[in-house]
């Protein structure tokens, strides 16, 4: 079966010199794309397996063979345009720069078939929900492992990058019993004075939603975010706070389908 077609963002059409809009080929790869298969190389990478799949991108486990050790390589959403993929690819070497012990570090960041890819530390090991409902947990052990995510936020608030969709399933435990948070692939890189964009807030929220500024999946997202106000450490303290509720009472406060964002006056 032939490879499908390799695009790249200099790939343009001659009336379309900043690449803004996609062409007739790239738009029928995004509506076709499906991930790599097992046995397909990307870049030095050679996949293995899905591991699973969501609203912002997909992940396949893979073998690097340079450095022999396997890895987790994770596509980035959608087909993007030129400028919107640069983007992408500066925002992901900033979150490679990213070294704690309570963040899944990035090995490598690159592009293929038009998607950005993140190659990651591949965890032997369940998200945080998982951990919680495998076996009955001391309250102590659960505020163990909060507070080191939230060391984990810090340092990376810190490094100016804002996780934007802190949730128990993007908190990963190994097999050690010590959590890593994974899945930055909309997270915000920039500095304080970046100007928000107002959201366009209309049409069925999904699991993780786009609205202009506003992303992350509803029940965790802070309300100054569905107003598309500037992300800040703040969302994701939020967030955090949401994440601990629903551990400790095995209930979300503002579950999906009840909790809309308020209406404000003035």
């Amino acid at each position: 079966m032939p490879e499908p077609p390799k695009l790249t963002v200099d790939e343009r059409r001659p009336e379309d010199p900043d690449a803004t809009t996609l062409t007739g080929k790239q738009e029928a790869l995004r509506r076709t794309w499906s991930p790599p298969a097992p046995g397909t190389r990307v870049d030095r990478y050679e996949v293995r397996a899905p591991l699973g799949s969501g609203g912002m991108g997909t992940v396949v486990s893979a073998w690097d063979p340079e450095l022999a050790r396997p890895v987790a390589l994770k596509f980035v959403g959608r087909l993007h345009k030129g400028g919107e993929q640069e983007r992408l690819l500066r925002e992901a070497q900033a979150m490679a720069q990213l070294k704690h012990p309570n963040v899944v570090p990035v090995y490598d960041v690159g592009t293929w078939e038009g998607r950005v890819f993140l190659a990651m530390e591949l965890v032997d090991g369940v998200n945080l929900k998982e951990w919680v409902d495998a076996h009955r947990r001391e309250p102590h052990e659960i505020v163990d492992l909060l507070c080191q995510v939230g060391a984990a936020l810090a340092a990376a608030h810190a490094a100016g990058i804002v996780h934007r969709d802190v949730k128990p399933a993007n908190v990963l435990v190994d097999r050690d019993g010590r959590p890593r948070i994974t899945d930055f692939g909309i997270a915000r890189v920039g500095e304080a004075g970046d100007e928000p964009t107002p959201p366009t807030l209309k049409g069925p929220i999904g699991d993780v939603t786009a609205y202009g500024n506003v992303v992350g999946t509803i029940g965790y997202i802070a309300p100054e975010s569905m107003y598309g106000e500037l992300a800040t450490a703040a969302v994701d303290q939020f967030a955090l706070a949401v994440t601990a509720c629903q551990l400790f009472t095995g209930v979300m406060p503002f579950p999906p389908g009840v909790w809309t964002p308020c209406s404000r006056s003035g």
